[in-house]
């Protein structure tokens, strides 16, 4: 992910951590998060019974969206889409998310995130805020490095003008 933001990698703690528990790689961490409710973004043919999931205790959502998007990471825009995702599950915990962003160097991808989930996301926008005012400034990401917007929502099809228009919705993780 470091290559998408102008940055250099770094060892990443959390995702020894991650290592520790038996995910090897990014493709692994996505999996574990579509088995815990990202199905949005499930591979072809994925089996989520197949996937171990150490448990919440000791690898929380919080840890997981970082995860997915450390500057260290060999992750792609699947895995920033799927964050996204994840960090609409009631419990992320916005100062966690924060505090993990700095120490994996991945704060410009979480506000970008965020200022698109403070837009877009009328149902918790006191947690985008929230987590928009605890991580810190960072420069801007050259256009088109980043997945837009959009695709962190689900968009309505055609709407008939007989019928009230329906608002795109902020995809979350079901379960």
């Amino acid at each position: 992910m470091a290559h998408l933001i102008g940055s250099s990698p770094h060892l990443s703690p959390l995702l020894r951590k991650a290592r520790r528990l038996g995910y090897a790689n990014s493709d692994e961490l996505l999996h574990l998060a579509v088995a815990r409710g990202c199905t949005h973004y499930a591979p072809s043919g994925f089996q989520p019974d197949l996937v171990r999931d150490c448990g919440h205790a000791l690898f929380s959502n919080s840890e997981l969206v970082i995860a997915l998007v450390s500057g260290s990471s060999e992750g792609d825009a699947r895995h920033i889409r799927v964050a996204a995702q994840l960090l609409g599950s009631a419990d992320v915990s916005a100062a966690k998310v924060a505090r993990l962003a700095q120490m994996e160097r991945c704060v410009p991808i979480l506000r970008h995130i965020a200022e698109a989930g403070l837009r877009e996301d009328a149902e918790d926008p006191l947690f985008w805020r929230s987590l928009l005012e605890l991580l810190p400034q960072a420069p801007p990401v050259e256009e088109g490095r980043l997945p837009h917007p959009s695709r962190f929502l689900s968009q309505p099809g055609w709407t008939p003008p007989s019928r009230p228009p329906r608002r795109a919705l902020w995809l979350r993780a079901h379960g």
